[in-house]
């Protein structure tokens, strides 16, 4: 197994889905028992273990609808022990079929070929225009994180 953080990392969202299944056996094989995971605007964070993830991802095994994820890294950077990814975040239903796209970037640390914390961060660039922006900013075309594009293309 690499320890290096960023092959640790794209190994991670590699297999961390699509199932439930999936996700439980890629967190206890690549995440590490002391896990710190900040998501979605909670902080401190909801996840303060690699038990209480795999208890979340349990949870959710058993509720209708979300069958689970796929992810796709649009990039992905590594300094040190820190990972960056910019990422998309796709709930899928039993069929695999797409039910929400959540547009991510996250940090991630890794120590010892294991992720020790992560921090996500969503983002919906129409809501910062319409929200921040002093004027009307390119209402008529879609967002570049849209469709086929991805930044940087």
């Amino acid at each position: 197994m690499s320890t290096d953080p960023l092959t640790v990392v794209r190994d991670f969202f590699a297999h961390f889905g699509p199932t439930h299944d999936d996700m439980v056996a890629t967190a206890r094989r690549l995440c590490h028992d002391d896990l710190w995971w900040a998501s979605a605007g909670f902080d401190p964070p909801r996840v303060t273990s690699l038990e209480q993830l795999v208890a979340d991802l349990e949870k959710a095994k058993a509720s209708k609808g979300v069958a689970g994820f796929r992810f796709e890294l649009v990039h992905a950077a590594a300094e040190g022990p820190y990972v960056l990814t910019e990422r998309y975040d796709d709930s899928v239903d039993a069929d695999g079929r797409l039910l929400h796209s959540f547009k991510v970037m996250g940090t991630l640390k890794v120590e010892d070929g294991r992720i020790r914390w992560v921090r996500d961060y969503f983002y919906d660039t129409r809501e910062f225009a319409e929200r921040y922006l002093p004027e009307d900013f390119a209402t008529d075309r879609p967002p570049l994180l849209d469709d086929h594009m991805r930044a940087g293309d």
